[in-house]
């Protein structure tokens, strides 16, 4: 998969045959220490509100060694995110299936938005965005509301809450990776390729989406009149960013290592918090 990515890197770099003078230092330092570091203090945010829902306390400096440890395993061909967010709650004593419960709900809720996002950027060029819309926000009423039922008012609210808020950060980091190239890209687009960074994550087969959603962002572009090398590029651009600082989040915060973090306490644990 990092074969794929290198050779389409290749191929957009050669096809938008790029000079120094299309590229942008200020967006680039706007994804570098703004966008991305947002999106990894979301994704720290969102461990906490984890815990709190089955109220454990998880300190700040664990959410965001857990998060960018999050981020790092996804390079394997395992939903590595899902694991090592239900292995830090089951490290804290919550029983595995509730654990499992609710980052399973958490994750389709954001696989939704990404439909929903694909889908506002669809709108106008394709008959598709419509339907796309309406799925992506059905789903995410019938996730809530199952989230409500299973646990509670505070935690769909918070859920629903934090989903949003990043799509938010991740369209606003793709505006930045595509502005880096020197491509202004309307927002209903960015919450588009938004939607294939999602995809692509989701899709456990290929190792951290490497190279699947820079392809998938590359379909998106035909459809919407952005150059498809641009939106490959772009994407790989983000993704490369944000894997260079939970890489070094990871190693700099000393703590359980990945493997402790993936192997956990996933079975004999039985003490359940709620």
């Amino acid at each position: 998969m990092g074969s794929v990515l290198l050779i389409g890197l290749l191929w957009a770099a050669q096809s938008l045959d790029l000079a120094e003078r299309d590229l942008s230092t200020s967006a680039f330092a706007m994804l570098a220490l703004v966008a991305v570091p947002a999106a990894v203090a979301h994704n720290a945010w969102s461990m906490v509100e984890l815990g709190r829902a089955f109220a454990v306390n998880i300190t700040v400096r664990t959410a965001l060694r857990t998060a960018a440890w999050s981020q790092v395993v996804e390079l394997l061909p395992v939903p590595g995110g899902a694991v090592v967010r239900t292995s830090l709650l089951v490290q804290n004593g919550v029983r595995l299936g509730r654990s499992a419960e609710l980052v399973m709900l958490l994750a389709l809720m954001w696989t939704s938005f990404g439909l929903l996002g694909a889908g506002i950027s669809l709108r106008g060029y394709s008959v598709a965005g419509e339907g796309l819309i309406a799925t992506g926000a059905a789903a995410i009423f019938l996730l809530t509301l199952a989230i409500w039922k299973r646990f509670n008012t505070r935690t769909a609210t918070r859920a629903l809450t934090l989903r949003l808020l990043g799509m938010g950060i991740v369209a606003f980091r793709m505006k930045y990776a595509f502005a880096t190239i020197g491509i202004a890209l309307p927002i209903s687009s960015a919450f588009g390729f938004a939607a294939a960074t999602i995809a692509g994550n989701s899709a456990s087969i290929a190792p951290g989406g490497l190279g699947l959603s820079e392809g998938i962002a590359a379909l998106l572009a035909t459809q919407i009149e952005v150059s498809a090398a641009a939106a490959f590029l772009a994407v790989a651009l983000s993704r490369l960013v944000g894997l260079a600082l939970n890489i070094l989040i990871a190693v700099a915060l000393p703590g359980p290592s990945a493997g402790e973090v993936m192997h956990s306490r996933l079975g004999g644990v039985s003490k359940d918090r709620q």
